[in-house]
């Protein structure tokens, strides 16, 4: 299975905390009124995705993409599309309190020395209020 993501994109890097400024500053873009309310406008569903690739090794160094939109039935010319194999996957969930919650939940997950990863995709889903997701791709 396949989900087209269409959004806005970020290259980013989890050394020296860069990601943290970069991705409130992606998520802040997102939320602008003329994207979400476009982006709205063409979207499958309410649920909004922010998708990891394009890792040069893995999450504690060097750069990677994250894709932060919503899933619509094909790519879109006015904004950054990136088309997911829906693979294999670890899947965790967790609750939403604020910006924070993601980041303890990315630490747990970092700290799963159990994971076989994958790292060709990883995804968060926010799909309900309160509540979110994380997809961790596996070999």
């Amino acid at each position: 299975m396949h989900k087209n993501i269409t959004g806005l994109k970020i290259t980013t890097t989890n050394e020296n905390g860069k990601s943290t400024n970069d991705l409130w500053k992606g998520w802040e873009n997102f939320y602008q009124k003329d994207f979400s309310e476009n982006l709205g406008k063409i979207a499958k569903n309410p649920v909004t995705y922010a998708v990891y690739t394009n890792y040069e090794k893995d999450f504690s160094e060097g750069n990677y993409d994250v894709y932060i939109g919503m899933e619509t039935e094909n790519s879109e010319n006015n904004f950054e599309n990136i088309l997911v194999d829906w693979e294999k996957f670890e899947v965790f969930e967790f609750e939403y309190t604020s910006p924070e919650s993601v980041f303890d939940a990315w630490k747990t997950i970092w700290e799963n020395k159990n994971l076989n990863r994958a790292y060709t995709y990883d995804i968060e889903e926010y799909y309900e209020e309160g509540k979110f997701r994380i997809y961790i791709s596996i070999k």
